[in-house]
């Protein structure tokens, strides 16, 4: 029986938490950027053999379904910021109550499983070299073109 790893929830915190301590503006800009980094860390946890979220595909490539309404989820129990600039843009920033649920989470997830260590520093590796990149170059990724290609086709 493979070890248990967090959900998708966690995985979405993870990525705000890197993008607090890596980016000029502490956060996710953009839902195409958010959109894609979903995606690469669902990719990265498949690489490791564990269970992943499904995709779709839309004309900008794959997407994770039900992201926005995570993070909308997110939003109103104060988890994430949600800041618009311009009525254009959104930046996706992790609140302080949202940095203690997901130190909380992290916690049990080191104590539940020993190799829980190993697969969040191959997650973080992964967004600290993507972390700075927009959207657009997100989606000129490798990763993110062959899963445009794998899904391309299929029945949504």
């Amino acid at each position: 029986m493979k070890e248990k790893i967090p959900p998708k929830d966690y995985w979405m915190l993870s990525i705000l938490d890197v993008a607090e301590k890596q980016t000029e503006e502490k956060g996710v800009k953009g839902k195409l950027k958010m959109e894609k980094t979903s995606v690469l860390v669902r990719q990265e946890l498949t690489r490791l053999g564990y269970e992943n979220w499904d995709l779709l595909r839309n004309f900008r490539g794959p997407t994770d379904p039900g992201l926005s309404r995570l993070l909308q989820s997110f939003h109103d129990l104060s988890i994430v910021e949600l800041e618009k600039i311009r009525d254009e843009t959104i930046t996706y920033k992790i609140t302080k109550k949202g940095k203690n649920i997901y130190n909380s989470i992290d916690s049990f997830y080191n104590k539940i499983n020993p190799n829980f260590k190993k697969i969040k520093e191959e997650i973080n590796g992964m967004l600290q070299r993507n972390i700075k990149k927009s959207g657009n170059e997100l989606l000129e990724l490798e990763e993110i073109q062959d899963l445009k290609k794998k899904l391309l086709g299929k029945k949504l």
